[in-house]
């Protein structure tokens, strides 16, 4: 057996601080991939909402639909519109939840009138600024990982 040298507790010390070091970047490194596929998932549903709008505003204007979306064009992680749900993704969902592309364009057309339906009380506020902040949250859960990221590394 080797002797203990005067180290010893000291170096158990050490190792049991870099296991649990270890266990923490481990919660951090999920917790990353969480947020970032939640950051891509919102990413998604944004962009199609921006194809269903412009959609819905060429069909106002009274022009034809020149790329009309198929399902297949949809992204896996896209969700239907009023079903976002924080715990719910495209894995746990059936088919038959999703809708086609007109039917979309009409449910894009109810939630718009029912957005802003409900705020009367704020003129500004439209589906257009909605975007807007659907933007800024965007740029803040990509900063919030960069962020993390940042720290992540300098540790």
């Amino acid at each position: 057996m080797l002797p203990a040298s005067p180290q010893s507790p000291r170096d158990a010390e050490l190792i049991a601080e870099a296991k649990l070091l270890r266990q923490h970047k481990g919660r951090l490194e999920a917790r990353m991939q969480i947020l970032e596929d939640h950051n891509k998932q919102l990413e998604s549903q944004l962009h199609r909402l921006r194809q269903l709008l412009e959609q819905t505003d060429s069909k106002v204007n009274g022009t034809a639909l020149s790329s009309p979306s198929t399902s297949s064009q949809r992204s896996d992680t896209s969700l239907p519109l009023m079903r976002v749900a924080g715990s719910q993704t495209t894995e746990t969902m059936g088919d038959d939840e999703l809708s086609s592309p007109s039917q979309d364009a009409l449910g894009l057309e109810e939630v718009m009138e029912q957005l802003n339906n409900s705020f009367p009380h704020s003129q500004g506020l439209s589906v257009g600024s909605l975007f807007h902040m659907a933007d800024d949250l965007g740029r803040a859960m990509e900063s919030l990982v960069n962020v993390m990221t940042d720290e992540q590394s300098g540790e």
